[in-house]
């Protein structure tokens, strides 16, 4: 069923588009892990606290560097098992599929909690905050076609037996192979029908 899930882009796109997401998610999600860190940092100085609320958002620091850090993990394990032959015995489109369904709430949880942190924060909390919100709700655009697209590609792995990132790298090996066998069709022809020089 979920095989034929509509998608505008074709399966070497899709590829290609999920491969460069997660570098990007991987970059987003260490900013907000620095960032959270500094708003944890700040707290435990008493730095940016509202006085008439100081206990305000005490979790929200600790949550959010725990999001972070299980992106990190999701991410990095995806990364590696895909483009390394080390890690790739470890690959599983099944637990890239679970893992990228969990991301989606967990960084909605994060904007909702940090949106509510932004009505009682002082500076410079509010700025990191601002920061943080920003960054999460990018994390979780992402993360939305990411998980789509790991559905559709596992659906495809259980009907085909075959997954579509090895299907892309199967057929890109054979244009290439094609194209180098075309550039050495054409030269051998030209070096045949080449003019002799002769030297006076």
């Amino acid at each position: 069923m979920f095989a034929n899930l509509p998608s505008p882009l074709t399966t070497k796109q899709e590829v290609r588009w999920l491969r460069r997401a997660h570098y990007l998610q991987l970059a987003v999600v260490i900013l907000v892990l620095i960032l959270a860190i500094v708003r944890l940092g700040l707290r435990l100085n008493h730095v940016g606290i509202n006085p008439s609320n100081p206990r305000a958002g005490g979790g929200a620091s600790g949550w959010g560097t725990g999001v972070a850090v299980k992106s990190i993990i999701f991410v990095s394990y995806q990364i590696l098992t895909d483009r390394s032959q080390r890690f790739a015995r470890w690959a599983s489109l099944k637990a890239n599929m679970v893992l990228n369904l969990i991301e989606a709430p967990f960084w909605m949880a994060l904007v909702v909690i940090t949106g509510g942190l932004m009505s009682s924060c002082v500076a410079p909390m509010c700025a990191i905050n601002g920061i943080i919100l920003v960054l999460s709700l990018l994390s979780f655009l992402m993360a939305v076609p990411v998980a789509y697209i790991s559905v559709k590609h596992y659906a495809e792995f259980k009907r085909t037996g075959n997954a579509p990132s090895e299907v892309v790298e199967m057929v890109e090996d054979e244009e290439a192979k094609t194209a180098s066998y075309e550039r050495a069709r054409i030269e051998a022809v030209e070096q045949r029908y080449r003019p002799h020089e002769y030297r006076a």
